[in-house]
């Protein structure tokens, strides 16, 4: 579990437990561990003795967290500059607010329900119902502030303690996040009430006793679920009875395929070097040892009413002192997504502006019509976007976002 501390990402591991607490290490990005030494000197690095990296975890009433090294002893704490270890009394400077460091567009799995929170249209409500997050109402955008939590839904509402949806964030869906190792978290209204998922609908409101595990969720990032659209303009759905089996295992090198990319669309190339063909009477078969019309396939994300994409050095943003977008903004920018005919994508944000591409590749987001992007997923939920320029969108490390790439680089993937 990843978490923000003084702005630097530390992964928590869970060590084991003591009594009530949990055993916990942080270990940063570039490989060290957090270290305490005997006269309470706080530090990165690595030590032979283990006991200097471990934790024990205290979860306070209000969120907070309070970690004591296990070999002094002694509460970590921060006066504002430095961390340090020293005190054995608990102060108010002892108190830490995790801030996940987890990608923003998230699901929300209930421990005891085993569905997925979503928003029901009908009723306007979190409805904790859903077996697999493969709706667009099934993704929600945790955004923090101050130390709170504000849970926005995927038409950009946000939950509120009256049990409504409000348009705008307040101190009405400002929420506590009261966070275990292993992403999971309860939301507290800071009253002593809990959300978890109440009646027969498994509605989403708040209580004063739940039962033991109700109010639990596993926060997961929001996976990548598609629809395929063959070329007979109908989409891809399994029939057991016919040409598509379900019956393999992923050892199996017949239930492989490889994705080829082409403007947009794909191509499936099964393990005998044949790719899937869209038969007239919609039947799938693998006949054809070179791609056409006939084995093209548009692929639409399914869950995703729109986009957030996060570099290596932060997410795609827009900065008050420049008009162009940049990629290491902390906040996330909302990219409306519009999907259109052919496999492109229409970018554009809220307000009616579209995504512009400058001459020198640079994005704006001040363009009157929309241009066509194309996605192409590059991995468990990363993408590479081709601007209309015929170049991949890259990240700069000095937070310049620019169309100019022709091959797909480690600066060309961008987490959503």
């Amino acid at each position: 579990m990843a978490i923000a501390i003084k702005g630097l990402i530390w992964e928590l591991s869970h060590r084991g437990n003591q009594g009530s607490e949990a055993v916990v290490a942080l270990q940063s990005w570039y490989g060290d561990y957090l270290l305490v030494d005997n006269d309470g000197t706080v530090r990165c690095g690595y030590s032979s003795d283990c006991q200097q990296s471990l934790f024990l975890l205290n979860l306070h009433d209000y969120g907070d967290w309070i970690l004591k090294s296990m070999c002094t002893n002694k509460y970590l704490e921060s006066d504002g500059q430095k961390v340090f270890c020293c005190a054995t009394h608990l102060t108010c400077n002892h108190r830490w607010v995790p801030h996940l460091a987890i990608h923003a567009h998230v699901a929300l799995y209930n421990l005891t329900n085993n569905c997925y929170a979503r928003v029901d249209p009908t009723t306007e409500k979190v409805c904790v119902d859903l077996p697999e997050p493969y709706l667009e109402e099934s993704g929600f955008l945790l955004r923090f502030c101050n130390g709170m939590y504000h849970l926005e839904t995927s038409d950009h509402r946000f939950v509120s303690k009256e049990d409504t949806l409000e348009e705008t964030p307040s101190w009405l869906t400002a929420f506590t996040l009261h966070l275990k190792p292993g992403c999971v978290a309860c939301f507290s209204d800071g009253k002593g009430c809990l959300f978890y998922p109440q009646g027969q609908q498994r509605i989403l409101t708040h209580g004063a006793c739940p039962n033991n595990t109700e109010e639990w969720f596993f926060i997961k990032r929001l996976p990548a679920w598609v629809y395929l659209k063959a070329c007979n303009k109908r989409f891809v759905s399994i029939r057991r009875s016919q040409s598509i089996m379900a019956n393999g295992n992923c050892e199996e090198a017949d239930s492989a395929f490889k994705v080829w990319w082409h403007s947009g669309k794909i191509y499936l190339c099964a393990s005998n070097g044949a790719y899937l063909t869209v038969q007239p009477v919609g039947l799938i078969v693998t006949c054809s040892m070179v791609p056409g019309p006939d084995e093209e396939f548009v692929l639409r994300l399914s869950n995703r009413a729109y986009l957030l994409l996060r570099s290596r050095y932060g997410y795609i943003g827009t900065s008050v002192c420049q008009g162009d977008l940049q990629c290491n903004q902390p906040d996330p920018l909302t990219i409306e997504m519009t999907q259109c005919r052919q496999g492109t994508y229409h970018f554009g944000v809220q307000g009616g502006r579209f995504w512009q591409v400058q001459p020198n590749g640079k994005i704006t987001v001040e363009g009157q019509c929309p241009l066509n992007f194309y996605i192409e997923i590059r991995g468990d939920n990363f993408l590479a976007v081709m601007a209309p320029n015929g170049y991949y969108l890259r990240a700069d490390q000095c937070g310049t976002l620019v169309a100019d790439s022709e091959e797909i680089t480690r600066d060309c993937l961008w987490e959503f």
